[in-house]
Order: structure tokens, then C-alpha cells, then sequence
């Protein structure tokens, strides 16, 4: 279900890309990741710009997990 996630989010976004893996522990690691393709001599306000650009989109995609995969544990009770 994870992998169908990411493929549909690789598909849809320019940056950043996601890989997922499982760990020793068997809990899911995401990771997103973005390679600058610049000559040299990319201007001080290109590499911020790219950067920004990156980190919204960056927690865009994590709202959009946060969305398909809800965290269970992450409402308290209604008793609590």
C-alpha cells in the first residue's frame, strides 16, 4: 500500500522524490530527496529559491501521507 503511494506521489511531483523502506524493526522509513542538476555558477538566489522550493514541497507530500496513512496513535482518547 506504502509502495502505490509513493510511485502515485513520484508521478505526480517535480520534487521532492520519495523512497520507502522497511527497517530492522519492521516500522516504514520514508525519505525524500531532491539532486540539484546545475552547472556550476548557480546564483546565491537560484539555490535559495531551490531549497525553498523543496522544503514546502517537502511537507505538502508529508500532509498528503499524513492523509492516506493516518496515525492511530495520534488522537488522544475521548476519555483522556
Amino acid at each position: 500500500m506504502i509502495a502505490s503511494a509513493v510511485r502515485r506521489l513520484n508521478a505526480s511531483t517535480y520534487l521532492p522524490k520519495v523512497t520507502s523502506t522497511t527497517t530492522d524493526s519492521g516500522a516504514i522509513a520514508i525519505q525524500m530527496q531532491h539532486t540539484f542538476n546545475w552547472v556550476v555558477g548557480a546564483s546565491d538566489a537560484q539555490v535559495k529559491a531551490e531549497v525553498h522550493q523543496f522544503i514546502m514541497a517537502a511537507i505538502s507530500m508529508m500532509n498528503q501521507l499524513d492523509i492516506m496513512f493516518t496515525d492511530q496513535w495520534a488522537k488522544e482518547a475521548d476519555n483522556a
